[in-house]
């Protein structure tokens, strides 16, 4: 039998960083407890990120074995104060076609623009937030604002 067009079989994931931000905003939207996706390198270290900036709460990996296949999944809750998210919206800014770099003048200005919001940056050191890049003196790809 052959795959189904509409419904693939196998997810491909051209953009890590829309699908991680769709994934939070559906979570954060439905208002449910926790969200599954699929374990790549790359959307670990975008969860690890997210964790140590206190926009998600806990995170696990899950290794399932089915149909000789093994299947890695990670599944993370959001931070909830009093009922409801303390971060409403992740929004990607850059994507494989539009990229969008900032150095780290221009860093220290959007920190004073987006003062209760938090910046992703993807640099040479890792994904960084703004504050740990502002210390670190460097800019990079500008890839989530959280706010």
């Amino acid at each position: 039998m052959g795959s189904n067009p509409i419904f693939p079989t196998q997810i491909n994931l051209i953009c890590t960083y829309s699908y991680v931000s769709n994934h939070f905003n559906l979570l954060v939207s439905k208002k449910h407890l926790y969200k599954t996706v699929k374990f790549t390198v790359k959307t670990l270290s975008i969860i690890k990120v997210l964790y140590r900036s206190g926009v998600i709460s806990n995170f696990t990996i899950v290794s399932t074995f089915t149909k000789n296949k093994f299947i890695r999944t990670i599944t993370f809750a959001v931070f909830f104060y009093k009922n409801s998210p303390f971060f409403r919206k992740i929004k990607t800014i850059s994507s494989p076609s539009k990229k969008f770099f900032i150095s780290y003048n221009s860093l220290k200005l959007a920190q004073k623009v987006f003062k209760n919001s938090i910046l992703i940056i993807s640099t040479s050191k890792g994904l960084l937030t703004n504050f740990e890049a502002t210390k670190l003196l460097v800019g990079g790809l500008l890839v989530y604002i959280i706010t």
